[in-house]
């Protein structure tokens, strides 16, 4: 809707409005004719028929608006804003043809979409957290319902928000914090000699100034300065005798029982560490009453593990151990039916170091294959 389509149906409210207060009030005029007009659009007079008012045309508003689907039409980017529990439309500027707006397309619009939303006051977000009414957010800033209404007629406006709208959930109004600091300090005046008043130490102040002070601030001026003399002479009292001793006495009951206390740990420690000892040595004896039976086990272990004898070797080996032994015994050379052989002891062997025979009683005996 374009400005000039919006200015004329202003001016055609305006005119049904003020033609209703002039029939009943024929002879009103200037701020009276005002107000009756102005009671008359908050007390109930519909918003402008035909089209809804542009998004854009309400966002510059010092106040927030509540969503209000009926009156404002929604353009731009449909990502939800909390705005402090309302839950609005963006309706920021959309980037070529993304969905979303530049910022909310970072956080891919994490509290809904215009599409997710429902009737004003009914709406809870993905985390879980529920929309409030437009009378809970007022009291939580502080505003009435006359400063909304004000601005949205300043901005030329004829609208107004629904009664529904402006139920106080107590629950959810929480008191604004206060800033950490000291009290802010109270400002003194003085009234000069022309009925005047301005600030304490300025040049202005004479003899003859009267000077205004609260009278909380003089009472307690003056029990404060009742009170400086008592300590003074609190502190400066001494001790009696009495006193002294008792606080003597009280000092030595500490020391000694400090002692006590000091003497109770060391001997405790030193039980523990006897009966450390003594359990080790337990242990020991123990350890060396199993040793026998241990000794024993590990003996038959040891006879488990010991290898087997070796089974006696063959005879064709005890046979070749019999032949290197023989060779290495004194050799003599003896001839028998014209052959050459070697004897050892009474053995006779060939060329090769066969064993052919042997000699018994000067007689040859020779090995038949």
């Amino acid at each position: 809707m374009s400005i000039t389509v919006l200015a004329r149906s202003s001016l055609k409210q305006f005119s049904v409005i003020y033609a209703e207060v002039r029939a009943e009030n024929v002879d009103i005029q200037g701020e009276e004719l005002e107000t009756l007009m102005w009671e008359k659009i908050v007390a109930g007079m519909p918003a402008p028929c035909g089209n809804k008012i542009p998004s854009h045309h309400v966002k510059k508003f010092k106040y927030q608006l509540p969503y209000m689907p009926d009156i404002i039409n929604y353009i731009g980017c449909p990502a939800l804003k909390p705005c402090g529990g309302l839950y609005i439309p963006c309706c920021g500027k959309q980037v070529d043809e993304e969905q979303y707006c530049a910022s909310c397309a970072k956080h891919e619009a994490k509290y809904g979409t215009l599409s997710d939303r429902g009737a004003t006051g009914t709406y809870t977000d993905p985390s879980d957290k529920h929309e409030i009414s437009y009378g809970t957010w007022l009291a939580k800033n502080e505003l009435t319902i006359e400063d909304i209404n004000k601005e949205i007629a300043e901005e030329g406006f004829t609208f107004q928000i629904p009664a529904s709208f402006l139920t106080v959930n107590s629950k959810r109004v929480t008191a604004p914090k206060r800033r950490p600091g000291r009290p802010g300090a109270v400002k003194k005046t003085k009234v000069n000699e022309d009925g005047s008043e301005s600030p304490m130490g300025t040049s202005l102040d004479g003899v003859d100034v009267k000077v205004v002070i609260d009278e909380s601030d003089a009472t307690i001026s003056s029990d404060e300065e009742e009170e400086k003399p008592k300590k003074k002479a609190e502190k400066k009292t001494p001790s009696s005798p009495e006193e002294k001793a008792a606080k003597k006495a009280e000092a030595e009951e500490k020391k000694r029982a400090e002692k006590e206390l000091a003497k109770g740990i060391a001997e405790a420690k030193k039980a523990a560490k006897a009966e450390e000892k003594a359990a080790k040595e337990r242990a020991k004896s123990e350890k060396d009453a199993e040793s026998p039976k241990l000794k024993k086990k590990k003996e038959e272990k040891t006879k488990e593990e010991k290898p087997k004898e070796e089974k006696p070797k063959k005879k064709s080996e005890k046979k070749k151990k019999d032949e290197e032994e023989a060779h290495e015994e004194e050799s003599d050379e003896v001839v028998i039916d014209g052959k050459e052989y070697m004897m050892v002891g009474n053995k006779l062997f060939d060329d090769s170091g066969t064993l052919v025979g042997s000699i018994h009683n000067g007689k040859a005996e020779f090995i038949h294959a």
